[in-house]
């Protein structure tokens, strides 16, 4: 068990080494961020292989905790290293190579995404119902509407403009495959 901590610190330097890299180059492009990405994955399995061989608790523990904070870390790092525009750029691209090499089994995902997801939509189907009622009612000065009729927010509904857009993309799906593909999803977790 020993060797269990100077490994996960190095593999953590190892990390934050490619990450540097990642974030020097000039002109990061989409086949540097899918690079990265798989980076990510290979030595998050370094991580976890090591977690079990050691085959301790708090080693796993430690795992799930330098995971999750190398992932705040990178987001950060991600969001002050890019401006708004190249970040649009870049999701769009990546978002068009998985329609174009996935878009036949997206609705697996999809399915995947209803069945583990579904507690937490509705949550932020009703903070953001919350968010909208405390916008027209007016009981915070900051949240009050504009006075501009045209305003997205003076005719969203009873949901935010925001949740309007997620909506609206929601039922451009195929609804009736997606919903059962989660059915066989719930069935195989049962089954299994």
């Amino acid at each position: 068990v020993l060797w269990a901590g100077p490994l996960m610190m190095c593999v953590s330097m190892l990390f934050l080494s490619f990450f540097c890299t990642f974030l020097r180059t000039e002109g990061t492009s989409e086949k540097d961020i899918f690079n990265f990405g798989k980076i990510w994955i290979f030595i998050l399995c370094i991580m976890w292989a090591s977690a079990s061989f050691s085959g301790t608790i708090a080693v796993g523990t430690s795992l799930a905790a330098m995971t999750l904070a190398s992932l705040v870390a990178s987001a950060i790092m991600l969001s002050a290293s890019f401006s708004k525009d190249q970040v649009k750029y870049n999701k769009e691209a990546i978002l068009e190579r998985v329609r174009a090499k996935y878009g036949d089994n997206l609705d697996y995902v999809r399915g995947l995404f209803i069945v583990t997801m579904s507690p937490f939509l509705i949550l932020y189907l009703l903070l953001s119902m919350i968010n909208q009622l405390v916008r027209r009612v007016g009981v915070n000065p900051c949240s009050r509407p504009s006075s501009n009729p045209q305003d997205p927010d003076q005719t969203a509904g009873i949901f935010t403009v925001r949740t309007r857009k997620h909506l609206a993309k929601i039922k451009r799906w195929d609804r009736a495959n997606v919903f059962t593909i989660a059915v066989y999803w719930g069935i195989g977790y049962m089954v299994l």
